[in-house]
């Protein structure tokens, strides 16, 4: 798998004691994704997630915790391509997020398709969480390490 540069680019605004986060958001792939999907080598690598697991959550003693990213792939039917489906469980925000412009998002391309790589939606990718999911997990998460840094000296 091969995949091109990608250039993201994210502004935040949010004023003292609110939870309203004002963003402007850029994201732009430099090139096609050069992947192949094999429904095989995706069952097999699930096989040994799920007996790994097993095994792991036994020796614990207890369930392991629930991933936060969910792939699940059925194989091909007559006539039909296999789907493949990526279920992303992400925490509820408690930041309201308000767009100062459309946000720009391009959708990779898979190199053997081109134009009629199906959009991120298909695989369960929602384009319209992605300004919030960034946010969220990346900028936040940032923010309170440079915090405890900071306290730190």
């Amino acid at each position: 798998m091969r995949v091109p540069r990608l250039v993201s680019s994210m502004q935040t605004w949010q004023a003292t004691h609110s939870n309203t986060i004002e963003y402007i958001f850029r994201s732009t792939f430099e090139g096609k994704v050069d992947v192949g999907w094999n429904y095989s080598r995706i069952s097999f690598i699930r096989g040994m997630w799920q007996t790994h697991s097993r095994a792991f959550a036994q020796r614990l003693g207890k369930p392991l915790p629930e991933l936060a990213v969910k792939i699940t792939a059925e194989p091909e039917k007559e006539g039909e391509q296999e789907k493949i489906t990526a279920v992303v469980n992400m925490p509820t925000s408690k930041f309201k997020y308000v767009a100062l412009e459309p946000p720009v998002i391009d959708t990779p391309q898979l190199r053997d398709m081109g134009e009629a790589t199906p959009p991120l939606e298909w695989i369960g990718l929602h384009r319209d969480r992605l300004p919030e999911a960034t946010h969220s997990v990346a900028i936040v998460t940032l923010m309170e390490v440079a915090k405890k840094v900071e306290d730190a000296y």
